[in-house]
């Protein structure tokens, strides 16, 4: 969204009625209401200088200016002379949404020469990009000029405004050039081997590098492998890649990728401390869960046996159960405990029935052998299961009459202000 500008400007005067008038000239330019910028960012934004001839036209484009940057949600401006000087004071306020800059795969460059050749031309680039005005565009025409100093035939694109609004960062990259990733790195790894690592990690060597891609990957391939093993706490820390410096048979101008790790401690499972529950024990919910205590905390066993109490809420007719998680970890005995906050929600019942796609034959088997009845306390696995259990004769007899396995579809929809739930029973064509 374009900033507000709010232009106020008062007509200048000098004193004085018998000497000749001297010409104006801009004397102190002031910002106030600044947050995060200083002063001498904002007065390079607006290309004002000190000691230059003093012209409202002039005001008026350097609040364009600020006002176009995408910095600024308000902004106003008043002027007052003192003998032949002008001064100028901007009330602003500054824009509360900027993303931190995410610069991809510049592999040519430090961190340090990126951001030193962007404030060449933006000086003041502070490390976030606003969301909307001319400063993305400036920031990428500034990469452009690094990458073209280097003769490096690429080039840079960013997100657009209509873009970002499911964004945490504005990144930048550059299109146009191959970067084959030739080799992988994971120091600290040390209780998951390397190998198995980069086992897990062969997506990455079929693709260019991208340094979002490849923080996105660690944290969804690669940390349930630590978490398996307990190492609850691993951290990734940021991908770095640098290009290679010697030949690699069949990646050619390809790039050493590096994905550093904290693998930190394994974890033993302490207990669970469940609050809130009303229908189930404690007892119940720690069967469902799984977990022993001393066993290794396996972060995906926990999942799956999360899954399990939901079920057996669902069970029960509580479909809408949630279940809000915490943990403290006993870091002397390298122990565990999950606090378990309970939200069980209303006791749904059994809606209406409805059946598609079966014959008239197999319509009554199924509605014959269907277990729930209407008002009954609805039972999510019971539905689940049904095909492979009450259902599967019929399945069975579909089966063997089209010599191939019938596709069967089983939809639940929850009728909140009734608190039913109506089930569908569809067979494919």
């Amino acid at each position: 969204m374009a900033a507000l500008l709010l232009s106020l400007s008062f007509s200048v005067r000098t004193s004085g009625q018998q000497a000749p008038a001297k010409a104006l000239q801009l004397g102190q330019v002031e910002f106030m209401g600044l947050r995060r910028l200083t002063q001498e960012q904002a007065l390079a934004i607006s290309g004002l200088q000190t000691g230059d001839p003093f012209n409202e036209a002039a005001v008026d484009d350097a609040a364009r200016k600020l006002n176009d940057s995408g910095l600024f949600a308000r902004l106003a401006y008043r002027v007052k002379s003192t003998g032949n000087l002008v001064q100028v004071t901007f009330q602003v306020e500054e824009a509360d949404r900027a993303l931190p800059a995410v610069f991809d795969n510049f592999v040519w460059f430090t961190e340090e020469e990126l951001v030193s050749g962007i404030r060449r031309e933006v000086p003041f680039f502070i490390g976030t990009v606003p969301q909307s005005g001319s400063t993305a565009d400036a920031i990428a025409s500034a990469l452009q000029k690094l990458l073209d100093e280097k003769k490096i035939a690429g080039r840079i694109e960013h997100l657009s405004e209509d873009d970002l609004s499911h964004h945490l960062s504005y990144v930048f990259s550059v299109k146009g050039v191959d970067l084959p990733v030739c080799s992988l790195h994971f120091p600290g790894a040390a209780g998951v081997p390397e190998d198995e690592l980069r086992k897990a990690s062969k997506q990455l060597t079929e693709r260019d590098y991208s340094k979002t891609s490849t923080a996105a990957f660690a944290s969804i391939a690669l940390m349930p492998i630590y978490r398996h093993v307990g190492r609850l706490r691993a951290q990734f820390s940021e991908p770095s890649a640098t290009l290679e410096t010697t030949a690699t048979p069949g990646c050619k101008g390809g790039v050493s990728l590096t994905i550093p790790i904290a693998e930190g401690e394994v974890y033993s499972w302490q207990k669970a401390d469940w609050t809130g529950n009303q229908s189930l024990p404690a007892a119940e919910l720690d069967a469902a869960l799984g977990m022993k205590a001393g066993e290794v905390a396996d972060g995906l066993k926990i999942d799956k046996g999360l899954k399990g109490v939901a079920k057996a809420y669902g069970h029960l007719g509580y479909i809408s159960a949630r279940i809000k998680q915490s943990t403290t970890f006993d870091e002397a005995e390298h122990r565990v405990a999950f606090k378990l906050e309970v939200t069980e929600g209303p006791q749904y019942r059994m809606g209406e029935l409805t059946i598609k796609g079966f014959s008239p034959d197999a319509t009554a088997a199924l509605r014959e052998k269907w277990g729930l009845k209407t008002g009954d306390v609805f039972d999510a696995r019971y539905v689940e299961d049904f095909f492979q259990e009450a259902g599967h004769s019929v399945v069975q007899k579909i089966f063997e009459d089209r010599h191939a396995p019938p596709r069967t579809r089983t939809e639940s929809k929850a009728n909140l202000p009734m608190l039913k739930v109506d089930v569908t029973l569809e067979l494919a064509k």
